[in-house]
């Protein structure tokens, strides 16, 4: 449950945070046709990325609570655990649904959609 309500969260900011970089992602497309202006659109990717801040930071201690004593103390044996608990999953996530993104867009539109 943690992780999937932390994907929800990363999933939600990431739609804010991405929508003055792609015009014909979902958020940035109706941004656009509802003539949000420019300076309104980067506020909110702004506010994404400070919700995926604060929020991510709220929910790291419970993925804290998942390493032993052991772990949580030694500094190598804490980073090796929250990159591979927490950094390569997002990571890679982020980088499958960008090339997902392009692809719909690319199948849809017949071109490469890069960000304007």
């Amino acid at each position: 449950m943690l992780f999937m309500s932390s994907f929800g969260y990363i999933n939600f900011g990431g739609y804010l945070l991405m929508s003055s970089f792609f015009k014909s992602g979902d958020t940035g497309f109706v941004f656009s046709q509802l003539g949000f202006p420019l300076w309104l659109v980067i506020t909110l990717s702004l506010a994404g990325a400070v919700f995926l801040f604060f929020s991510m930071t709220k929910l790291s201690k419970y993925f804290v609570e998942m390493a032993s004593v052991e772990v949580i103390n030694n500094k190598g044996q804490r980073a090796t655990f929250i990159a591979s608990l927490i950094r390569t999953p997002l990571f890679l996530g982020i980088i499958v649904t960008v090339k997902i993104h392009e692809s719909k867009c690319q199948h849809r539109t017949g071109k490469t959609c890069n960000p304007k």
